[in-house]
């Protein structure tokens, strides 16, 4: 069911922008892409935030059911406003071969990407995925090369803006997952903020990217695309770079901020390179131009959420086992706590991974243990013992209950930690969009 409508949203999205294009005149179209792209990131940006209420209040399959009215309203709509758009340089035969190894070579790598943190980067099995990949890659551009009726023109790649622009897509896609996907997972793992509260947080994200998505439309025809994609690239850079502040203590505004900032240097860039992109390709192609680029935008957010869980995993392995120690330190130390309870406290602490399957225990289950023993140990007591006994274990699950909010705040500061280090370095990798952003058009010749 989810590869069919993997295929339906492969029918529609990339059809969406020249469709709009079609509508308007060229005179226009850095505006209409400018409030496409804006309306693109709302809807992408609002996903966590309306996941979270569904999966809260209702069950999950009301993430799929919610999809029907919309795509009847949308049926009921398209045929009056939109009108047909096609190229008419076309062929008519269908490139199969080519359907299938990129197909192949697309599936392949995405679901490296998918697994790697499941398996390794370095097993078999993800190794054969991408060289299976690769294979087939080549394999589909010498078939495209020598076809006839080719799905994807090789010829558009001898563009070098085609090239710069969606090289530019694949990094902004990767800056986009940092701002979302990443900081939802550190609202959840860090802040413990629940599902709706986490997805109501993210909004914050496409707030300040509408507004200056509307700006990049409205000027980049005029003064160029260049100060914005480069611009927007650098601030993206900023913006993920400035997510290191974040901690364990952050308050809400800390958060907030930085998340509108990041979908404001999105906002920036992203209209302006794929109005680029589209400037770099000719007229009867924009349809197979945007079917690449969000080819190149879907690798990069993958690609993004394949290499921030494998950094923040790394990074949380390391951090946590330094909380162990300084916790283990802290438990040895107290004076009130048995050696039995110590070494039962250690050895549940020993146990946190910090991953989906392993979690710090909590409180609760802690005291739930010795409150356990407590009840065995009272009803096993004779009579006369048996209030002494429970003041024993009394005074031990009162000391525990202090010791524990110290250890969970030594444990969740350093994976706040392993977050903090992974923004850094994802900023500072980013910078490499720089280059692409910069050479996303042709230099204007003085006269």
């Amino acid at each position: 069911y989810r590869s069919l409508q993997g295929l339906a949203g492969a029918l529609i999205v990339p059809v969406s922008m020249p469709l709009v294009i079609e509508i308007f005149p060229v005179s226009k179209r850095g505006m209409v892409i400018g409030v496409w792209g804006a309306i693109a990131g709302l809807a992408s940006a609002s996903g966590p935030a309306l996941g979270g209420i569904i999966g809260e209040y209702l069950n999950w399959q009301w993430i799929f059911y919610i999809n029907i009215p919309i795509g009847v309203i949308a049926l009921i709509i398209i045929p009056f406003v939109v009108k047909e758009s096609f190229d008419p340089t076309a062929d008519r035969r269908i490139d199969w071969a080519g359907m299938i190894t990129m197909s192949i070579a697309m599936f392949s790598l995405v679901l490296g990407l998918i697994q790697a943190n499941d398996y390794g980067w370095g097993s078999p099995y993800i190794l054969t995925l991408f060289v299976v990949s690769m294979l087939f890659f080549t394999m589909f551009f010498f078939i495209e090369k020598k076809s006839k009726a080719p799905m994807l023109p090789v010829a558009l790649f001898k563009n070098v803006y085609f090239c710069t622009t969606n090289i530019s897509l694949v990094i902004l896609g990767i800056g986009s997952m940092c701002g979302v996907f990443f900081t939802a997972f550190y609202l959840t793992q860090v802040k413990e903020f629940s599902q709706v509260k986490a997805g109501l947080v993210i909004t914050a994200y496409p707030a300040l990217l509408i507004v200056t998505s509307a700006i990049t439309g409205l000027l980049s025809d005029k003064i160029g695309n260049r100060i914005f994609a480069f611009s927007g690239a650098i601030l993206n850079c900023i913006s993920i770079y400035l997510m290191f502040g974040l901690n364990a203590d952050s308050t809400l505004t800390d958060i907030i901020w930085r998340l509108a900032f990041c979908g404001g240097a999105i906002g920036f860039a992203f209209p302006s390179i794929v109005n680029a992109m589209v400037k770099a390709t000719p007229d009867d192609k924009i349809g197979m131009s945007s079917a690449v680029g969000n080819v190149s935008r879907t690798l990069g957010a993958t690609l993004g959420v394949a290499l921030l869980v494998t950094t923040v995993t790394h990074f949380v392995e390391k951090e946590v086992d330094q909380a162990r120690v300084q916790a283990s330190e802290i438990i040895v130390s107290d004076t009130v706590l048995t050696k039995d309870v110590k070494d039962t406290v250690i050895a549940k602490l020993t146990s946190a991974k910090f991953s989906k399957d392993s979690k710090l225990p909590s409180e609760e289950d802690i005291l739930k243990i010795f409150e356990a023993r407590r009840d065995e140990a009272v009803q096993k007591a004779p009579a006369i013992m048996k209030p002494a006994m429970k003041k024993v274990y009394e005074k031990q699950i009162d000391a525990m209950s202090l010791i524990y909010k110290s250890i969970k705040k030594i444990f969740f500061d350093h994976v706040a930690n392993a977050f903090s280090i992974t923004y850094k370095w994802s900023g500072i990798v980013l910078l490499i969009g720089l280059i692409f952003a910069f050479y996303c058009e042709p230099f204007k010749r003085r006269s």
